[in-house]
């Protein structure tokens, strides 16, 4: 049995703060987001804490880096693979 190797073009957004609102897609040309789950939405930006503490909350990119921490905030049809 063979495994596929993970699609490194398909990247994490945040579509909100709420939770499973975090999808996984890939950005088009036009700035939006086309999702594994079927959604298309422009992505928020994410939050970094900028500066010394306490710091300041600022924008960071688009994309998270890696995996989303939390997983009560990712969607769950791009969890599994996307829409059925």
């Amino acid at each position: 049995m063979t495994t596929k190797p993970p699609d490194s073009s398909l990247v994490w957004y945040l579509r909100s703060l709420g939770d499973h609102d975090t999808h996984q897609g890939r950005i088009r040309v036009d700035g939006t987001v086309l999702a594994c789950c079927g959604l298309r939405f422009t992505p928020r930006p994410t939050l970094r804490i900028a500066g010394p503490p306490p710091g300041a909350l600022v924008a960071g990119p688009r994309a998270l880096r890696g995996s989303p921490p939390d997983l009560e905030q990712v969607c769950h049809e791009c969890q599994h693979g996307g829409a059925r």
